[in-house]
């Protein structure tokens, strides 16, 4: 089984921004109450990308000085749509 805790933070963030696509594209093909589920379920992985990216962006400005949203932005180009 997938230890995500053991992933790099950037392809965690991946992870949980796949996961919150797919939750959402789940929200598209069901009637509520389970729409708005699937969404607060998306907005949750989305949360957890946006913190991950949080404490990857301290790490990275104290250790390389380079900006994080930058890199994050070239690995994936949605990150910063999501985060804002």
């Amino acid at each position: 089984m997938l230890d995500v805790s053991e992933l790099p933070a950037l392809e965690r963030i991946q992870l949980y921004l796949d996961f919150a696509d797919d939750a959402r594209r789940e929200a598209e093909t069901v009637e509520n109450p389970l729409r708005e589920s699937y969404l607060a379920i998306a907005e949750q992985w989305d949360r957890l990308a946006a913190d991950v990216a949080k404490t990857l962006n301290s790490g990275l400005a104290s250790h390389r000085g380079s900006s994080p949203k930058q890199a994050l932005c070239a690995w994936r180009g949605e990150w910063l749509r999501r985060v804002k």
